[in-house]
C-alpha cells in the first residue's frame, strides 16, 4: 500500500481561506542597516507622548499587522494592552485597518463620536484642520472595549483595549493619549480638539 502523499506547501484545507494560512510577517524580507533600524523604530515611538511609557515598550510579533516593518507592545495605565505596528506606506497600513474594520462590522462613517458610549468608526483631527487618521471602536467577542486607529502621517496603526466594555474609560485615555502625542509634536491644541472621538465629525477628509 502506497503511503499518502505529503501535503503541498500553499495548498488550502477544505473550509479555509488562503489568508488564514497564509503566513504572516511584520519583518522586512532584507537586511537593513543599523541606522535604519533605528529610524523605524524612532518613527513608530513618535506617536507615544508620555516618556515613561515609551520606555517600556517592547518589540514583538502580532500576525494582526501583517505587512508592517516592526511592531511594538507598550505596557499602558488604564489598558491591558497597546500594540503599535509601523507600515512601509498607506496602502499597506490601510489594508489591515479596512480588513479589520469588516470583519469587526462597524459601518464605515459611522461616526467616531460615538465612541464616548458605542461603537463606531471615522476620520479624527485636530480641530480646524485636516484629518490626521482614522478611528474604529467596538466591543470585542470577551467584552472588552477596543479601539483601533491611524497616524497617517507617519504610517502608524494602534490598537489597545481595557479589560470591560466601558467606553467612557477608554474614550478619556485616548483623548489624554493624542492631547500628549500633539503637544509633543507642538500641534495647537483646544479643548475640544480632537473632533473625530468627541465631536464625532472631522477635519477635511481623505478618502481611503
Amino acid at each position: 500500500m502506497r503511503p499518502p502523499a505529503p501535503p503541498v506547501l500553499g495548498s488550502v484545507l477544505p473550509g479555509t481561506s488562503s489568508a488564514s494560512t497564509a503566513p504572516v510577517s511584520t519583518s522586512p524580507p532584507t537586511t537593513i542597516s543599523k541606522e535604519q533600524d533605528e529610524s523605524r523604530e524612532k518613527r513608530l515611538l513618535s506617536v507615544v507622548p508620555d516618556q515613561g511609557i515609551r520606555a517600556t515598550c517592547s518589540r514583538t510579533t502580532d500576525a494582526h499587522f501583517a505587512g508592517s516593518l516592526m511592531v511594538m507592545e507598550c505596557p499602558t495605565p488604564g489598558l491591558v494592552t497597546l500594540h503599535l505596528g509601523l507600515f512601509p506606506n498607506a496602502a499597506a497600513m490601510y489594508e489591515v485597518y479596512n480588513r479589520s474594520n469588516e470583519a469587526i462590522g462597524v459601518e464605515r462613517d459611522s461616526g467616531s463620536g460615538n465612541c464616548q458610549s458605542q461603537p463606531g468608526e471615522g476620520p479624527w483631527s485636530v480641530e480646524g484642520g485636516p484629518d490626521l487618521g482614522r478611528l474604529v471602536c467596538h466591543v470585542d467577542d470577551e467584552g472588552r472595549v477596543r479601539f483601533e486607529w491611524t497616524y497617517d502621517r507617519v504610517n502608524v496603526l494602534a490598537c489597545g483595549y481595557r479589560r470591560d466594555d466601558n467606553f467612557a474609560a477608554m474614550n478619556r485615555w485616548w483623548l489624554n493619549f493624542q492631547r500628549g502625542h500633539y503637544r509633543a509634536s507642538r500641534i495647537p491644541w483646544s479643548t475640544a480638539a480632537v473632533t473625530g472621538s468627541t465631536l464625532g465629525g472631522g477635519g477635511r477628509r481623505r478618502g481611503r
